[in-house]
């Protein structure tokens, strides 16, 4: 299973330490949000990389959010409970 690329490209994040003083934030496209295994890939993004998952934040375009509202809200609402930061790009 291949991790998002922007996942995979910072490595730093970790290793220097940074991740108490700062979040990361990744932009998902609506295909990538419409994926079934959207949530574990998240999950597991942030076990590999050790990344605290308070201190991620994604990045969600309007049309990922209302393509499918009751899809869109159960994800949201289980991002919500990890502790992963939302923001809606319009």
């Amino acid at each position: 299973m291949q991790r998002p690329r922007s996942l995979r490209s910072q490595t730093w994040f970790v290793v220097d330490g940074l991740h108490d003083q700062f979040s990361l934030s990744v932009n998902i496209s609506p295909r990538q949000f419409a994926d079934p295994d959207f949530l574990d890939k998240v999950e597991q993004a942030l076990t590999s990389h050790a990344v605290p998952a308070q201190h991620l934040k994604l990045e969600l375009t309007e049309s990922s959010l209302f393509h499918d509202m009751d899809h869109a809200i159960e994800i949201l609402e289980q991002l919500r409970k990890q502790g992963i930061g939302i923001e809606a790009v319009f």
